[in-house]
This record gives C-alpha cells, structure tokens and sequence, in this order.
C-alpha cells in the first residue's frame, strides 16, 4: 500500500492531492482545488482538511472560512458583505446574511449576491440601503416584503436581496431552507465564527462536504430542489448525504407542476457549469430527466447503425460532454486531452471562439449553455423518422424534425425568443458541415450559405458538429475525423474573421434594385438580393454595376423558365 503523506504541517488547512503528493494547499477546499489545478491540469486532485490539535477555544476543529478575526470584523469579508454591513450599520438595523451567501462566505468564494433577512419592513429597508448605497431599489413581492437592491462598488456589480423572516423567528426561517448549508445565519454586526446561528449543522455538512436536506419534506414543500441538489453536488463538490437520491427520486413526479421559468433557471445554472453532461447523468438517473426534457426519453435505448456504437440517450449525453471538454480547452480551463491538438491549431482564433461562447444573448443564456442545450437535444428527431428496410436503420429528416422538438421544449421551459431560435437552428443544421467533410472542399459559396441558413449559430453549429463525430464511436477508428477538424478551423475562421465571405455587406438595397429593374415589392426581391450577396461572397460581384447585373440575368432567366412552362 502507498504512505500515507505527513501533512501535520498544514494543520488547520486543505490540502489537495494527486498521486499522494501534496499538490494544492489552500484557506478553503476551493482554493486548495484551484492551486492544485493550476498545477497539475490534467489530474483531478483530492482534497482534504488537516485537523489541528492545537485548537483550546472549545469549538470544534472545522476547516477555516473567510471570517473576521481579531485584526477586526470585517478584515477577510468579501467587499460586496462589507459595503452593506457597513452601511446597514449606519441604520442601526438588525439583518442577518442567510443562505448560499454565508455557504459561500466560509467557502471563500466569491460573493455578488448578498441575501438579507430582517424581522419587518424589509422593503424599507432596501429603500434606505439603495439609498445609502447609491443603488437601484426593486420591490420583489411586495406582498411577501421582499426588496432587491442593485449597487457598484469599486468596479464591480453586486445584487442584496433584502426579506422580512419567513416565520416567526430567525431560527423558523433557518429551518424551513432547502439544504442545511443554506440553514445558517450570520448577524451583519457581527461577521465571526463565533456569531453563526446554525440550528441544523450545516457548518460541520459544509465541513465534511455533505449535502443534506433540512427535513424530510424539503423537497415536497418546493419540488425545483430536486434539481438544485444536483446542482449542488457538482458546483461544491459535495457528497450526497444518506437517503438523499432517494428522497429525490421520490419527490421527482412533483417538479411537474413547478413553473417552468424556475426548471429553466435551475437548468441554466446547471448548463453553466463545467460538468453538465454528468448533471444530466444524475437526473436521469434520479427520473428528472423525463420530466424537464422528456424528448430525451425515446433516445433511451434506441439502438443507431454504425458507425454509432452507443444507443441514442447515451449517445446524445455524450455528445454534451464532448462539447464541454471542447469548450473547457477553448477556454483554457484545461490542456491537452484529447482537444489539446485541434485547439492548439486555432492559434489566436481561440481566443475568438472562447469571446463567442462567453456572449450572453439573455440573462443567464450564453451560448456555451445553449451550445450544451443543443447538443443535448440534437438527436430527438430520430425517434420519430426512424425507418427499417431490409434490416438497415434510417433517421432521414431527423434535423428538422428534431429543430421543431428542440424550439418546443425550450419555450415550454420560457427560453427567450433568441435562444429557442438559436438551439433550433443549431440542431435543424447540426449535420450541414457533413457534405463538406466528405468532399473535403470548403468554397466561399459554401461558407456563405452555412452562414445564412444558422445565422448567431454558426460557431456553435461547427463545434456541435465536432462533439456529435466525437460522441459517435472512437476517433481513432473515423477516418473523416482529420479533415473534420481541418474544416471545422475553416469554418470558425470564416464566420468569426471574414465577414465579407459570410456575409457581405450589400451594394445595392431593395429600392434600387426595384427602381433599376422595374420590379414592384414582392418575395423576389429577397431572392435577388441573396444571389447578389452570395456572389459577392465568391469575389463575382464587388460593385453596385455588377450587382444590378446580375440582378437582371436572374429576372430574365425566371421569365424565360416561366414562357417555357407555359408552352
């Protein structure tokens, strides 16, 4: 067996471990994690609290948060937790921080939502501190007094929730949370160890890694906590506690009747992290799955013709974790594996692609979640155009169908306009770039007709397009995955730095083209201008002469169609 290391001279710290060396030390489990990380990119480290001894305060030996010590209250306090207790001081009020804003204080992440209960007056008191603050003031639920105030500080953005306690003490409020690292409660006066209320032991859960529900009825009081456990245990890294998956599984028939606008902020939360494949693996696992996107229910177990070798669900949760550990590279967050070449050759393209996914096109909707959103929902179609003829197996027409089945789900689930019409593009052409790979010719013409048939979601299509061959069979035995990659750098190079290839800039409008040819309004000036635009693409056409052209060859070559046929 290997020695177990001597880490008695990090008492009082975590340590993280790779191999039985010390990798990582760090104040918290997270930043323990990230030096370890930075080190070691390609080995997933193990974290561990060392006790130390030599504690005599009486208190119980649990791994150190970012509190205050004896240098002052507010010394090692996230400057978002500062300025409002600083300020809510002035009133002389009495506020707690409550919930994932003290999980995340001891955890020594970053802070930028700060969540206040106040005994009354709650919208009061958000006036004055948007006041004090120099900050916006919105009233939540006025019925339920709840206040949200917006403020900066030194640069940054940051959100304080401010509600009157729910119950008639401090202790009913803790108590009727979701999860016990949740349930605790930290006066603002008094931001120390020592000060914490927790009623349900939530800070040695928090400690130990565990995540436990406040009661037995947790879930049934509200149903989305089945999915924010999910959420959980891979945002904190976090172990289930005991009877936890099956209380979920249970409870899981009651996520149906919650609104969707909340199922979709859970799923935006969960998509945003950097495991969303193996989020999606738990609730499937857990029965979430079929109920907040039962289009993935008839993939499970339908078996596909090589080169495919996993079945359809399997296929389609691999497909999420392909485009994850493509992304994770784009974004530096990991290196080599098996995206460390192709990346590489991207140069300051990446760069590019990694600004591309970062952009949010609504709140809480970037594209690399809705990238994951579609490779997670590209193969629904199959279910319904599968054919069998002599013993061979056929989806034709998947794409499409599956583009209506995408853009259903996602406005069952409140998706913004945007975003439902992205994913649907994503997945109606998530096989376009398949043509290009087997003649192993990219033209301009080409690129400029990929653009205009996806739009926003070109990128995002080409680099679907790269996880669905990856999640298809092992790439050691695709001979097409090389010029794959070859065309895939091709088309993210046009889309991201030739706009004159994909989509030119128009020489002549529709009034000219009206006024120049004798045409009236009608459906056919968009056909010319797309010719004109796509031969502009190809270098035919640079000027507003050859543009107009080309304008009347087309309308004399319809006309001519047009006598033919009535012959």
């Amino acid at each position: 067996m290997p020695r177990q290391p001597d880490l008695s001279a990090y008492a009082g710290y975590w340590v993280a471990l790779v191999r039985d060396r010390v990798a990582g030390v760090g104040r918290t489990r997270d930043e323990a994690y990230q030096a370890a990380k930075s080190a070691r990119r390609r080995e997933e480290p193990q974290v561990v609290y060392v006790p130390n001894p030599t504690r005599d305060d009486g208190c119980p030996d649990v791994p150190p948060a970012r509190v205050a010590d004896s240098r002052g209250p507010y010394d090692a306090t996230p400057g978002a937790i500062r300025r409002v207790a600083e300020a809510i001081g002035q009133r002389e009020a009495t506020a707690f921080l409550v919930g994932g804003t003290v999980r995340d204080f001891l955890l020594g992440r970053a802070v930028h939502d700060v969540d206040i209960v106040v005994p009354g007056d709650a919208l009061g008191l958000g006036r004055w501190l948007a006041d004090a603050l120099g900050g916006a003031f919105y009233p939540l639920d006025e019925q339920r007094d709840v206040a949200r105030v917006l403020f900066s500080w030194q640069g940054e953005s940051f959100s304080a929730d401010v509600a009157a306690l729910r119950g008639p003490s401090l202790d009913a409020d803790l108590r009727a949370r979701d999860f016990t690292i949740n349930a605790m409660a930290m006066p603002l006066g008094d931001l120390r160890r020592e000060a914490i209320v927790d009623p349900l032991g939530g800070l040695a859960d928090l400690a130990a890694g565990v995540l436990r529900p406040v009661s037995d009825v947790a879930f049934r009081d509200d149903p989305v906590r089945t999915l924010r456990a999910v959420r959980f245990v891979h945002e904190l890294r976090l172990k289930a506690a005991p009877g936890l998956e099956g209380a979920i599984a249970a409870d899981a028939p009651l996520l149906a009747g919650v609104a969707a606008e909340r199922v979709r902020d859970e799923m935006n939360r969960m998509a945003a992290l950097p495991d969303f494949g193996a989020c999606l693996r738990d609730m499937e696992r857990l029965g979430l799955l079929d109920i907040v996107l039962p289009e993935l229910a008839g993939l499970r177990g339908l078996a596909q013709p090589r080169p495919h070798v996993w079945d359809g669900l399997e296929h389609s949760l691999r497909t999420v974790e392909a485009a994850e550990g493509l992304a994770a590279a784009l974004l530096g967050d990991a290196e080599g594996g098996p995206w460390g070449d192709f990346v590489a050759t991207l140069g300051p393209l990446r760069a590019q692609v990694a600004d591309y996914l970062a952009f949010c096109v609504a709140a809480g909707e970037s594209r690399l979640v809705l990238l994951k959103l579609a490779a997670a929902l590209h193969d629904v179609g199959k279910v319904a155009t599968r054919t069998e003829e002599k013993g061979r197996v056929r989806f034709f027409g998947h794409p499409q169908v599956g583009a209506e089945m995408a853009a259903q789900a996602l406005a069952r689930l409140r998706y913004s306009a945007v975003a439902v019409a992205m994913v649907s593009g994503v997945v109606r052409e998530h096989m376009w770039l398949l043509s290009l790979v087997r003649t192993r010719q990219v033209t301009n013409r080409a690129l400029y007709r990929f653009h205009r048939a996806v739009g926003d979601g070109t990128v995002a299509t080409a680099l679907l397009f790269l996880a669905d061959l990856f999640a298809t069979q092992p790439v050691e035995d695709d001979p097409s995955w090389p010029a794959a990659q070859v065309i895939v750098r091709r088309v993210l190079h046009a889309c991201l730095c030739e706009p004159h290839v994909v989509s030119p800039r128009p020489v002549v409008d529709g009034r000219e083209l009206m006024a120049a040819l004798q045409l009236s309004e009608g459906p056919l000036i968009g056909v010319l201008l797309d010719a004109i635009r796509e031969a502009q693409a190809e270098g035919k056409v640079t000027t507003r002469e050859e543009a107009l052209a080309l304008a009347a060859r087309v309308v004399r070559g319809r006309q001519k169609v047009g006598r033919d046929g009535d012959r």
